[in-house]
């Protein structure tokens, strides 16, 4: 049944207007669904239809679940939001020329020589996610800045589906179409990347999908090779550290950076071509090592960096994003010992939530070692941001908000829900987030 939020004024009204979670209904239980559970009924048949959807999807499923956010405040989130990925695109910006924040970052130096050939004159980080915690706009956290280029191309397609549910339509029909349920949206995107950049589109005949060999028959993929088509251009597959002398213009790079962190010289042709202008991706490799990288938090809230930001900036930054510093460097490992129960611990470049540690989940002894391995590697520190709370058939699971930017300014929504603090996925998964999308300004290019 739908959870209408109770709305207040001010900076305490809730993020929702409304949650829905559906109960899965046995084979031969003679249970009798309501009207909105049907909806879900509708939501897996049309996923049926289509064929690129899978429910059991092997590394997120599809949660029984439909969220609304409330349209005021999401127009002041979106606001807020906007100023603090301004800072972020500064910090990229500044990179060339700020030997502190260079230091700070600490990118191998085979990265970092690419990183600094990476000069752009627009934005550097055309693509992100923002993941959030919290449930009202006094509360609301920013703990994930995802700027490597996230696959996050399947909100969309979940919001399609719902529209289409005559069972949820009164909900969903109030909402404007978000720009990541238009077909096409995200080849769309990065053509218009290389427009600017000088990049005749139409003698682009094909556009490469750069990823191992294991993630072709994914979902997220699969859509990519869809969106492709659906310009007329043919989807090229290839192997990131296999690039040759290939003349793809364009292409999507559907890879963690952690491999390219960890062995930059197997990948030297593609950050070569990347860097030049040979080869076009979102974020490009400053974008993607700056933007992508989790000490950014740490650089957005250590106060020796707050002048590289506008007094707006930082205003949001104290609003949005937690206290964050880089172990042993903005704070000692024994205050993040004497502080386990506050803190979690994120290496630079985890994926998958890998090597993402909740201190008050470790034992003294764990957390100890964890923070000692933290200081010697360079790893964030970070408060603990409160879940959103999300009541489902199996019980009270946590939910986070991820907020999917492209070109300067929001293209959706996600959500996903996880019975535990971090992204694994025995039960709940991911599900559909509708928006107004009224987030005001675009990301100013020249921040």
């Amino acid at each position: 049944m739908a959870q209408h939020s109770s709305r207040t004024d001010g900076s305490d009204a809730s993020l929702f207007r409304f949650d829905l979670h559906f109960g899965q209904k046995k084979p031969g239980a003679d249970v009798e669904n309501t009207e909105h559970e049907l909806g879900w009924e509708q939501f897996g048949s049309l996923a049926r239809q289509d064929g690129i959807l899978p429910l059991d999807h092997s590394a997120i499923p599809m949660a029984p679940a439909l969220t609304g956010l409330d349209p005021d405040s999401e127009r002041t989130l979106g606001r807020r939001l906007t100023s603090v990925l301004g800072a972020v695109e500064r910090l990229a910006r500044h990179y060339e020329v700020d030997s502190e924040l260079r230091r700070f970052l600490n990118l191998p130096p085979l990265l970092h020589e690419y990183a600094l050939a990476d000069v752009r004159q627009d934005r550097y980080v055309d693509h992100c996610r923002l993941d959030l915690g919290g449930d009202r706009l006094s509360n609301v956290r920013i703990f994930e800045i995802g700027g490597d280029y996230p696959v996050s191309n399947m909100n969309g397609l979940l919001n399609r589906y719902w529209r289409r549910s005559s069972a949820v339509r009164s909900l969903t029909e109030g909402y404007r179409p978000a720009r990541s349920e238009e077909p096409g949206w995200m080849a769309a995107e990065l053509l218009d990347v290389a427009a600017r950049r000088g990049v005749d589109g139409d003698a682009v005949h094909h556009i490469g999908i750069l990823c191992t060999a294991e993630l072709r028959s994914f979902t997220e993929v699969r859509l990519l090779e869809s969106h492709i088509r659906h310009h007329g251009r043919t989807p090229a597959l290839l192997v990131p550290d296999q690039l040759g002398d290939d003349e793809l213009p364009l292409a999507f790079l559907v890879y963690p950076n952690q491999a390219i962190v960890e062995n930059p010289e197997r990948h030297v042709p593609l950050l070569k071509r990347i860097a030049s202008g040979e080869l076009i991706i979102f974020n490009g490799v400053r974008g993607r090592f700056v933007g992508g990288n989790k000490l950014v938090s740490a650089a957005l809230s250590d106060p020796r960096f707050r002048s590289l930001f506008t007094a707006d900036q930082n205003a949001d930054i104290d609003a949005l994003v937690p206290w964050s510093r880089k172990l042993d460097d903005g704070v000692t490992a024994g205050e993040a010992v004497a502080r386990r129960t506050d803190l979690v611990l994120k290496a630079p470049f985890d994926v998958l939530s890998r090597s993402v540690f909740v201190g008050w989940e470790q034992s003294p002894a764990q957390w100890r070692d964890l923070v000692r391995r933290g200081a010697r590697e360079g790893w964030l520190v970070q408060e603990f941001v409160p879940s959103q709370y999300v009541e489902t058939a199996t019980g009270r699971m946590r939910r986070t908000l991820g907020v999917v930017w492209c070109g300067g300014r929001v293209v959706g929504y996600n959500g996903r829900i996880t019975p535990r603090l971090v992204d694994v996925f025995p039960t709940g998964g991911l599900h559909a987030v509708f928006g107004d999308h009224s987030t005001g300004s675009e990301v100013d290019e020249s921040s």
